[in-house]
């Protein structure tokens, strides 16, 4: 399927036969939501069980909602937005409990899930910082985050340590094994109880951008700044601090996803899909979304904008958004199929991919959809559709071909 192929083929309605549209039609395959009238979203998250937290503000408040899977809002919390904003908040892995970070006095509360009563509150006071959603570890601590700090907290709120970078970035902070990672533009730094285990200076005018832990270490990304093109690097550090490879890039880079045999993939600023070897970053194979068929050859160029952190899925395709396109790729870079979203929908924000493969998109200021991206593509390959079938999902409805299939809401 072409990537910028909007329009219906002149007779899609031939290559899908009449019981294959009545199923689709019957088919939960899009469902859209808003959240309360008003509401600017502020922060969204997946739980573990498939429910979000979405935290936001009003011209007068400031508002936490727990979205089941099936669009109903089963908690809501609102307070006066003067002195406060619910800057994040994440379901806790049994999903009994919420961590809200809170402005005010940079606050980590945790909430029961169900009631919304407190449970307990944390207090960071610090300098004004943009705060993360919370982590809690496998042993019930919780490591809260943001930018310039970290600390960790017991199951029952009690503190444990902190640590004070000084200036971090909020998508380089990162907690595995009793270990965090903050990064910035002075380096990055790995901190155990509270105190430097070891770290990396910043190299030149390179800037941490993201960390992601590993069994034996880190893969970080870096940018340079400049005034015409800011410039990326994508970098493998074991457990000791030592750099194993670094490979640089001309333009900026994605967060990277890492696949099961610990290929990493990440995006670059023009769209292209570079996945690399974990040993020594060495190219395993790329793939250029503005040409992902050979019809996209005769296409006049197209100005994009930055792709945002590429999704992966429990089978290990890949979903990557760019502009208002969401690519799918197979685990070996093969295109899977093109959905395009309707210019009535902002541009695509980084997407919460969930284990059944139900995909979530908030389009601002309070619109979320949820595909089933796993229906959405089978059907469209079932259909036998050519390259020319664009997938469009709009508010309203999801077209394939020229079938127009319904979106449902939650009642």
């Amino acid at each position: 399927m072409a990537a910028g192929d909007v329009l219906a083929p002149a007779r899609p309605e031939a290559l899908i036969p009449f019981e294959l549209q009545r199923r689709a039609s019957q088919a939960n395959l899009v469902r859209s939501f808003k959240l309360d009238e008003g509401l600017r979203l502020a922060s969204l998250t997946l739980g573990p069980d498939g429910r979000l937290c979405a935290t936001g503000v009003t011209d007068d408040s400031t508002c936490l909602q727990v979205i089941e899977p099936d669009g109903r809002v089963s908690l809501r919390k609102t307070e006066p937005r003067e002195g406060n904003f619910f800057q994040a908040a994440t379901l806790s892995r049994d999903g009994q409990r919420i961590y809200l970070a809170e402005r005010r006095e940079n606050r980590l509360t945790a909430l029961d899930a169900t009631t919304g009563d407190e449970l307990w509150s944390a207090q960071h006071v610090a300098r004004r910082a943009t705060l993360c959603p919370a982590q809690e570890n496998p042993d019930g601590s919780v490591y809260f985050t943001g930018t310039g700090f970290g600390s960790l907290w017991s199951a029952q709120g009690e503190f444990l340590w902190e640590h004070d970078q000084g200036d971090s970035c909020t998508r380089a902070n990162a907690f595995r094994d009793g270990t965090a990672y903050q990064g910035g533009t002075l380096g990055l730094v790995a901190v155990r109880e509270g105190k430097t285990v070891w770290k990396l200076p910043r190299p030149g005018d390179a800037v941490y951008e993201t960390v992601d832990p590993t069994e034996d270490g880190a893969i970080a990304t870096l940018c340079t700044p400049d005034v015409k093109r800011s410039r990326g690097a994508v970098q493998s550090i074991d457990d000791r601090g030592n750099i194993r490879w670094t490979r640089e890039f001309p333009d900026f880079v994605t967060r990277p996803v890492l696949a099961d045999d610990g290929t990493i993939v990440v995006v670059d600023a023009v769209g292209v899909v570079h996945a690399l070897a974990p040993e020594d970053g060495s190219p395993r194979w790329t793939r250029n979304l503005a040409f992902v068929t050979a019809s996209d050859l005769l296409r006049e160029p197209v100005e994009h904008g930055y792709p945002v952190d590429p999704a992966r899925d429990n089978q290990g395709n890949l979903y990557i958004g760019w502009d208002d396109k969401l690519h799918c790729l197979s685990p070996d870079g093969r295109p899977q199929g093109t959905i395009q979203l309707d210019a009535e929908l902002a541009r695509i924000q980084d997407p919460l991919l969930a284990p059944d493969g139900t995909l979530y998109l908030h389009s601002y200021p309070n619109q979320v959809l949820a595909i089933d991206t796993r229906g959405v593509l089978a059907f469209r390959s079932a259909a036998r559709l050519d390259e020319g079938a664009a997938i469009r999902v709009s508010p309203s409805g999801v077209r394939i071909g020229g079938v127009q299939l319904p979106v449902r809401t939650p009642r």
